[in-house]
């Protein structure tokens, strides 16, 4: 069958994999019931990475590692797991064009769900970062 004969099912494993991070993040307590409510509203979210993973993840910029500390504050206030990634230290960045694809400058940061949607960014380090990432990490997993 030619890949014009999927009729839509990509879509449909992306779909399934966004409902089992939410349904697994609320059945061990790491998030609120009302993210299971986001699953519809998450089919308009175009920003997806070519990464599966257990956890959401934080990637910074190469001049972005006072988000390291920053962010294991944040989610172990939380009680969340969350991995980080600095971006050109951590992780390659050959192309060197993550920040430009992604938004941020070479101190910014993104959170990325566990779906690969992008969801939350800075472009630059902020001087509160740990507050800043704890709220977009909260609203991610609608605890408030």
């Amino acid at each position: 069958m030619p890949p014009t004969g999927g009729y839509g099912g990509n879509t449909g494993v992306h779909d399934a994999h966004n409902l089992a991070w939410k349904l697994a993040h609320v059945l061990d307590g790491r998030a609120g019931g009302a993210l299971l409510d986001t699953y519809e509203q998450a089919g308009t979210d175009l920003s997806i990475l070519d990464i599966f993973c257990r956890d959401a993840v934080l990637f910074t910029g190469p001049d972005g590692a006072a988000w390291v500390p920053a962010a294991a504050a944040a989610a172990e206030r939380l009680g969340v797991p969350l991995d980080v990634c600095r971006v050109g230290g951590d992780v390659g960045d050959p192309l060197g064009e993550f920040t430009k694809v992604y938004g941020i400058g070479l101190s910014g940061a993104t959170l990325v769900r566990p779906d690969g949607v992008v969801a939350w960014r800075a472009r630059e380090l902020v001087q509160d970062a740990g507050d800043a990432i704890g709220a977009a990490l909260a609203r991610t997993l609608c605890r408030s």
